[in-house]
């Protein structure tokens, strides 16, 4: 049906998988950059001179008094109706 070369073929799909290498390296290599700039960034101790965080004493946090408000079970207990007349015991 069609009569191409296949030579022709063979060197278009070594050109294009060579492409797609070619790429894959490149966006590799900006990965690569991206890691180490960033790591840079996050690293910097001039620039998070607080990162690991401050002690409680520091701010005063151990000072200040906070009352927790446990959640309660249901804990309903009915109040029984005593000295009624007519009233029927099941014990």
């Amino acid at each position: 049906m069609f009569n191409f070369p296949t030579e022709d073929i063979v060197k278009a799909f070594e050109a294009f998988s060579e492409a797609i290498n070619q790429l894959a390296a490149d966006i590799v290599d900006a990965w690569e950059a991206v890691t180490v700039t960033v790591s840079a960034v996050l690293d910097d101790d001039a620039l998070w001179p607080n990162r690991y965080g401050m002690p409680p004493k520091k701010y005063g946090q151990s000072l200040q008094k906070h009352s927790k408000k446990s959640f309660n079970q249901y804990d309903y207990i009915p109040i029984m109706a005593k000295n009624l007349p007519y009233q029927r015991r099941a014990f």
